[in-house]
């Protein structure tokens, strides 16, 4: 009899975290599809590093971030290059910025240190300003804070800059 009662306690309890964790996992897929759809559209008000356990993304709207990229000047994630370097002070910074991006279909070269900077900014090369604002959205940035790459840019930095069409800068205010 005490056996049923534990043994149905148990049971219960398993039925409980597995419809915990199917809540979870619907939770995550939606979240994940409304991003997708965000992007598609090439319209997105900003985006941020939620929880640092997960290293996932979510839409953060009602600020001043929005960048209206035109889609059609888009390249195809998988053929844009980002170069994500860590001036932000924060140990691991980079690479969770990499991660991030990378999971979002993105070419990530492999993360770097930068000089040490204030606020987070995105440089793009000759025909990728479309995806430096894209980029820039997705890291959290204001438009202002997207801008073509100067030259001597990598001696301003500080890394060396390869063959990256995008290059995020993580500062300060990064919440990577």
């Amino acid at each position: 009899m005490v056996m049923d009662r534990i043994h149905r306690h148990d049971v219960l309890n398993a039925l409980m975290l597995a419809l915990a964790l199917l809540m979870l996992g619907f939770g995550v897929v939606k979240g994940i599809s409304t991003l997708s759809a965000t992007l598609d559209e090439g319209v997105v008000d900003s985006v941020k590093v939620e929880s640092a356990e997960t290293g996932g993304l979510a839409v953060a709207s009602g600020d001043q971030r929005t960048a209206e990229v035109d889609p059609e000047l888009l390249h195809p994630p998988g053929e844009v290059s980002i170069l994500v370097g860590n001036g932000s002070g924060k140990r691991g910074a980079a690479g969770s910025g990499s991660s991030a991006l990378s999971s979002l279909g993105y070419h990530t070269l492999p993360p770097d240190n930068a000089k040490t900077a204030e606020l987070t900014t995105v440089y793009w090369v000759d025909g990728f300003e479309a995806d430096g604002l894209q980029v820039g959205a997705l890291v959290g940035v204001t438009p202002s804070q997207v801008q073509p790459l100067p030259a001597g840019a990598a001696t301003a930095l500080e890394m060396e800059l390869t063959d990256a069409e995008v290059i995020v800068i993580l500062g300060a205010d990064s919440g990577f």
